[in-house]
């Protein structure tokens, strides 16, 4: 089946990303163009004003610390206000180029396909050879294996494409507000948050690097696991679902790993939330339970105390009659 023409993920991946290249194009140039008037002016006044104290005295400073300024203004502008250099030097960097050059280093597919597609390309080929070589009354049973092990394909090859998508996506979304991040840079107040728009788009470009990392060497050991001798579907079952058990719970740390090489992302510092948040929850409800419970308690001690109050009182009125009736009336 070298002529495999079935690529699901190729044919998702192609539906999802075409659509938001040309929704990044539109939303980098309307959003230069907003920032434009504004950037420009307020860079002219800066060295208009920074230059008039710097040559008159006003400010201890050398003419070497306005040159450097003037050209960072000038490099950011640039950057902020032109949607081809922006599109040239980030969005083709890291969401084009870079992406690119390391698939082509990492890809060593014999096909021209995605690693994920060839992966199910591997599974079907081994199918059909075990399907071919049963007898007719075996054929049921390795077409019910051949189904297991082609699910645990397909969930493994699923997870590893939807964090590939979602670093993609988020990416996307992250480069089409780099203008306005970009021209944040030039104020001291608003600096921070231009760092935290660069750490972003590190974590996510680093995201999507482990994901064709991973894909390429869980690809490899599939390959290795697919191409052992394997007399039957029975022995060949057990390695495929280890490989998409680990492949998968890999895929799923692929995001915290990624925010810890990228110098702690917002991704894990989310996730750190959202798990002590949990915990917060559950530990209340904890308390909440065994002050239910308390209360329960006390209250179940407190009905019983009041019973046995109540029949003593009973049973004490009922031997003072007793008592009373040998005496006769009053």
């Amino acid at each position: 089946m070298s002529d495999f023409k079935f690529t699901p993920f190729a044919s998702v991946s192609s539906y999802i990303l075409i659509p938001l290249n040309d929704v990044v194009d539109s939303t980098v140039s309307s959003l230069s163009s907003a920032v434009a008037a504004p950037l420009n002016l307020a860079a002219i006044i800066f060295i208009f004003l920074y230059g008039y104290n710097v040559m008159t005295g006003h400010v201890a400073l050398s003419m070497h610390s306005l040159l450097n300024n003037v050209v960072k203004i000038i490099i950011v502008t640039t950057m902020a206000t032109n949607a081809d250099v922006f599109n040239t030097y980030v969005k083709g960097i890291f969401f084009g180029n870079l992406a690119n050059a390391i698939g082509n280093a990492f890809n060593s597919n014999p096909v021209d396909a995605d690693v994920f597609d060839y992966i199910l390309l591997m599974a079907n080929t081994r199918y059909q050879d075990f399907v071919a070589k049963a007898w007719l009354f075996d054929k049921i049973i390795v077409g019910l294996i051949g189904g297991l092990m082609f699910l645990a394909i397909i969930v493994f090859c699923t997870i590893g494409f939807i964090i590939q998508m979602f670093a993609k996506i988020t990416l996307v979304m992250v480069i089409s507000l780099g203008p306005i991040f970009i021209s944040l840079y030039l104020f001291n107040v608003t600096r921070r948050y231009a760092d935290a728009w660069i750490s972003t788009l590190v974590n996510f470009t680093v995201l999507q690097v482990l994901v064709m990392f991973l894909g390429t060497m869980m690809c490899k050991i599939t390959l290795y696991v697919f191409d052992s001798p394997y007399s039957s579907i029975y022995f060949l079952l057990p390695p495929v679902l280890v490989v998409s058990i680990v492949g998968s719970t890999l895929f799923q740390s692929l995001p915290t790993i990624a925010s810890a090489l990228s110098s702690g992302g917002p991704y894990h510092h989310a996730g750190t939330s959202a798990g002590s948040q949990m915990f917060s929850i559950a530990s209340n409800a904890l308390n909440l339970a065994g002050r239910g419970l308390n209360l329960g308690g006390s209250a179940a001690r407190h009905t019983a105390s009041g019973a046995s109050s109540a029949a003593a009182q009973a049973a004490q009125a009922a031997q003072m009659m007793r008592g009373g009736g040998g005496r006769g009336p009053f």
